[in-house]
């Protein structure tokens, strides 16, 4: 109902559209749009509606699930032919030369089938962006990525996920598809695992709330731990909450709790498409290609913080692209915690501009911090992430 096609990647989603809307273009030409169900002109609207949602400041899409970088525009020029009263439609089309940027009090949107919370300062081009996916696995395609989330600021990959890789059986393939190449959390060294494709039968709920200053999204994932061949019992619960500071920077707060009352390794991994890492106790800073850096601070200290990148035996640390670019070696920062019940990391992720003074946190009470960024100053409770929304 909100649009999303039910493999949840956004290059099939875009390949379904075409088809449908082909169909209906040679449906036209050929005089027969009589015959055409008048569902799917709502169908075909919806699914362009979500693409819109989910669109990137450069006008691509994230590389959520099996997916590689395109321009959205082409999809965008079609869902204007077809409903040329979007002006939405004729904006994206355009790169925003003509048209009018989607309505809404906020630039920010969930879609609560699709299962993905995105965050956006503005519909600029230089905006700061975040996906968050608390959904369900999909229909096929699919990566073990729940609670994955992508930074973009304007057009730079600043957190990535990278698509997944070709479809084959190298070690870099299996790789890329599992929680260990995204955003996500190990239990014991295992990701997460979900046993099978999983049609949409019900709406998310994220808690998904925007306003002018701040955004507030979660997901939760309670299954197994493990692979196909080596599944482990629920280990543990993952519950990930993301503020967005509007226009700013996010704080993502990782919430670990064990599920068989035993001690637990947690590790939190961040994917950085460079092999330039600088790290320091309680923060890193991953030196990217563009004019932005991605700069973290990591509010625990009974953490270590380590950096892998072109690892081979095991894989770890590698870009494995989806057809876009060539496949590299890249950085995976994992944060990790040893011999915890339960526990709770908490990360805040700054664009920072080359030559820029990097952030700073001060600690003014038990959860009240202060975030000094950009110029800027404010008083954040990090303990109750939507306690700031009343702010």
């Amino acid at each position: 109902p909100d649009g999303w096609q039910n493999e949840l990647t956004p290059g099939y989603h875009s390949l379904v559209f075409s088809c449908g809307a082909t169909f209906l273009k040679k449906a036209q030409n050929e005089g027969h749009s009589s015959e055409v169900p008048p569902e799917l002109l709502d169908l075909l609207e919806d699914m362009a509606d979500a693409h819109l949602a989910m669109m990137n400041p450069d006008f691509t899409q994230p590389l959520t699930n099996d997916s590689a970088r395109a321009s959205s525009t082409g999809l965008f020029a079609e869902a204007y032919r077809l409903f040329p009263h979007r002006q939405d439609f004729l904006w994206a089309s355009t790169k925003g030369r003509k048209g009018k940027a989607p309505a809404g009090k906020t630039a920010s949107r969930f879609l609560p089938w699709g299962g993905f919370a995105v965050m956006r300062s503005n519909w600029k081009r230089n905006a700061l962006y975040l996906s968050f996916d608390v959904g369900e696995l999909g229909m096929a395609h699919y990566h073990q990525d729940k609670l994955n989330i992508n930074i973009y600021k304007g057009k730079e990959e600043l957190l990535y996920d990278d698509g997944g890789g070709q479809y084959e059986d190298s070690p870099f393939r299996k790789y890329a598809v599992s929680a260990k190449a995204h955003n996500t959390v190990l239990t014991d060294g295992m990701g997460q695992y979900r046993q099978r494709p999983q049609s949409i039968k019900k709406t998310m709920d994220a808690g998904f709330i925007s306003t002018e200053k701040f955004d507030y999204a979660r997901g939760v994932y309670n299954g197994f731990w493990g692979t196909k061949r080596k599944r482990m019992h629920k280990l543990a619960s993952h519950t990930r909450e993301v503020l967005f500071v509007k226009p700013d920077f996010f704080v993502v707060a990782d919430s670990l709790q064990s599920l068989n009352g035993k001690f637990h390794d947690y590790t939190a991994l961040w994917q950085l498409d460079t092999v330039k890492t600088d790290i320091a106790p309680g923060s890193f800073l991953g030196r990217l290609a563009g004019k932005y850096d991605l700069y973290a601070l990591v509010l625990n200290n009974d953490v270590q913080i380590q950096a892998e990148s072109g690892k081979t035996d095991p894989v770890s640390g590698w870009y494995v692209t989806h057809k876009h670019a060539q496949v590299h070696p890249a950085t995976t920062i994992k944060v990790t915690a040893r011999r915890k019940k339960n526990y709770r990391f908490l990360t805040l992720f700054f664009p920072l501009k080359k030559g820029d003074a990097p952030p700073v946190a001060e600690k003014l009470a038990d959860t009240l911090w202060q975030i000094k960024f950009n110029g800027k100053s404010c008083k954040l409770d990090l303990q109750d992430l939507r306690s700031n929304l009343n702010r």
